[in-house]
């Protein structure tokens, strides 16, 4: 699960921070989310505490904020969301070809690969494959309260 992985990023980041800054204790992490990752953010959650137990981080709130995705043709210039592109992306994509989840609800394989999406998805508007995510694809800690 990509979710772990990503969690012990954070947990390793946050490490190297207090580690080279003397903190004593991690309070809480905000961790900027793209919308575009699909993350189950109840597991990475849990992924940190668990990582984080008999750390400087015990017991710190991670806050996860989401950055929705935005696209933008190249061709073009037209923005679009994320839903619109999802909604395209289910209406042409073959049922046959969905990826069984744990829980085994089929998903579009763009939850476990988000670079998908550029084969998957093109331009409501003109119908172009050229366009770009200007926003909502990262993963990023954007802000650590400490104790000194």
């Amino acid at each position: 699960m990509h979710e772990w992985s990503l969690a012990e990023g954070i947990y390793r980041a946050a490490l190297e921070f207090a580690e080279a800054q003397n903190v004593k204790e991690i309070l809480e992490i905000e961790v900027g989310v793209g919308e575009l990752m699909q993350l189950d953010l109840d597991i990475m959650k849990e992924a940190f505490h668990m990582l984080a137990k008999g750390s400087i981080m015990e017991g710190a709130n991670i806050i996860f904020k989401i950055e929705k995705a935005e696209f933008k043709c190249e061709k073009c210039g037209y923005t679009w969301d994320f839903e619109t592109a999802k909604e395209q992306i289910a209406r042409n994509f073959s049922k046959d070809r969905l990826i069984k989840n744990e829980e085994g609800a089929l998903d579009l394989p763009l939850h476990y690969m988000p670079d998908l999406i550029y084969a998957l998805a093109t331009c409501p508007k003109c119908g172009s494959s050229n366009f770009l995510v200007t926003q909502g694809r990262e993963v990023k800690i954007r802000k650590i309260v400490v104790k000194k």
